[in-house]
């Protein structure tokens, strides 16, 4: 029988490791799904490891695999989506939290995906948003094909550390 082991998520709470979310989280970065399941297999998690630092070790195995991909997916976070009146079309606010957590800074450009829609935006700091979740325009969000309450892939424009 297959022990449970609980990972340290980056809002502070445990959760079960899902190897299936794992999976969809590489495929998302562009793998197929050949590659994202061969390099899930290969992550072995312990209790409590944090959430980032299992990141890591995916990233290092994509990378034996496909550097574009290492680079992609740690570049992406998928932060859920909600529309503001106050927000210009072209630009993504985010809570200082999760600017912090992203290492974002405010005027850096990136990339929102929603499967095949892909828009540019500039990132700037939100007196409004909440921890983990981003402000966007309704026009931004439509063109995503996206509802209020989605995920969204926020891909920052930088290369692979």
């Amino acid at each position: 029988m297959t022990r449970l082991v609980k990972i340290l998520k980056q809002s502070g709470h445990l959760e079960e490791f899902n190897r299936a979310k794992l999976e969809e989280s590489i495929r998302r970065a562009g793998a197929s799904e050949e590659t994202a399941h061969r390099v899930a297999e290969r992550i072995t998690p312990y209790e409590g490891q944090p959430s980032e630092e299992i990141r890591k070790e995916v990233a290092a195995e994509l990378d034996r695999e496909n550097s574009r991909l290492a680079t992609v997916y740690l570049n992406t976070r998928y932060i859920r989506a909600r529309t503001s009146m106050g927000v210009w079309a072209g630009v993504a606010k985010l809570h200082e939290d999760t600017l912090r957590e992203l290492e974002a800074k405010p005027g850096e450009t990136a990339s929102l995906v929603v499967g095949a829609h892909k828009t540019q935006v500039r990132i700037e700091r939100a007196a409004t948003a909440q921890p983990g979740e981003m402000l966007l325009s309704k026009a931004d969000l439509e063109r995503l094909g996206a509802r209020e309450g989605s995920r969204v892939g926020l891909r920052l424009e930088r290369r692979k550390e």
